[in-house]
């Protein structure tokens, strides 16, 4: 992208280390329902999301076209964007403000239009 050399091996191997980011909060759900809110039923395991919008709302006054969207906005997806920009920084050797312009054109423009269709076709 952007006349810079990047192979699709290259973009696919920083994805799938970037992706190790999202265990984070999956591991924090874990510790925070066996520690600290050890009786949960399942609407209190589905709206929990940790460092997300989501727990700036209530679960049950969401909408449901809502849910999914603010849990998808969290910081752990903050962090993925980071790992990717410095992923593709490492394998093009161009300035780190290319790649992330580079990771907001594609992924990020695509993440938060892929949010806002999700909200429209929602039923």
């Amino acid at each position: 992208m952007f006349g810079y050399r990047v192979t699709y091996s290259q973009c696919w191997g920083i994805t799938v280390v970037s992706e190790f980011i999202f265990i984070v909060p999956e591991l924090l759900k874990i510790g925070w329902f066996l520690f600290i809110q050890t009786d949960p039923n399942l609407l209190d395991i589905r709206a929990f999301y940790p460092l997300s919008l989501m727990n700036f709302a209530d679960y049950s006054e969401v909408s449901p076209e809502y849910v999914y969207p603010l849990k998808a906005l969290n910081v752990f997806e903050i962090f993925y964007w980071m790992l990717l920009v410095t992923g593709v920084h490492f394998f093009s050797r161009k300035e780190k403000k290319q790649a992330w312009i580079i990771v907001l054109c594609s992924y990020v423009l695509i993440f938060l239009l892929w949010i806002l269709f999700y909200i429209v076709v929602y039923k």
